[in-house]
């Protein structure tokens, strides 16, 4: 994930949405972990946080990729090492969405010798883009544009999103900020971005 979203309370929200829309989970409390613990290589984890799920304390770690990384594996392992290191005894939940335009072909384990080391790989293709529209609220809009839009033009599928979310919090200017740059923010993971904000200017001029 870019590295520019400019407000925690932005992030924590896209935190919460993939994991109630996408994967699934109760999560509640979310605290971001100190990222200077968690250098690997130079290179850090997307989102990793302390936080309640299903009612237990717990790490969670989201990494959202978009190419195909034959080392995968390799780099989930090393990050949650690093995490037992800084917050050992409390349970570790690692996912990769995979948002790459290619067909998934990375590994969601490693073994060899005595070692048996899995995490989860969420495939965004196998998301109906439609089905997360059709909840019609402004967290699972926000989250759509991670899916695959299958033969829909991009340009239509994102003006429907951005138009939606000013209905949606119609009256809101905090609130539709909030989700645009929420919007913009995952955007950018997919080079959707410039569309978002021509989009964004599009409606605005209309108004």
């Amino acid at each position: 994930m870019k590295k520019d979203i400019t407000t925690k309370e932005a992030l924590k929200a896209i935190t919460e949405d993939i994991a109630i829309y996408l994967l699934g989970l109760q999560i509640d409390n979310v605290e971001f972990v100190d990222k200077e613990l968690l250098r690997i290589e130079k290179r850090e984890a997307d989102i990793v946080a302390t936080c309640l799920i299903n009612n237990s304390l717990s790490i969670l770690h989201l990494e959202i990729q978009n190419d195909n990384d034959k080392d995968m594996p390799t780099r989930m392992l090393r990050y949650r090492l690093d995490v037992i290191k800084a917050y050992p005894n409390i349970p570790i939940h690692q996912y990769v969405v995979y948002i790459g335009k290619e067909k998934l072909t990375m590994q969601s384990s490693l073994k060899c010798d005595n070692l048996n080391y899995n995490y989860t790989i969420v495939d965004m293709h196998n998301i109906d883009c439609e089905s997360l529209i059709k909840l019609d609220n402004p967290d699972a809009l926000v989250l759509a544009i991670l899916c695959d839009f299958k033969n829909k033009s991009e340009k239509d599928v994102c003006y429907y999103i951005v138009k939606r979310l000013s209905e949606l919090t119609e009256g809101d200017k905090q609130a539709f900020g909030k989700y645009t740059q929420m919007l913009e923010t995952l955007s950018e993971n997919r080079n959707l971005k410039n569309i978002i904000k021509e989009v964004e200017a599009m409606l605005s001029a209309v108004r």
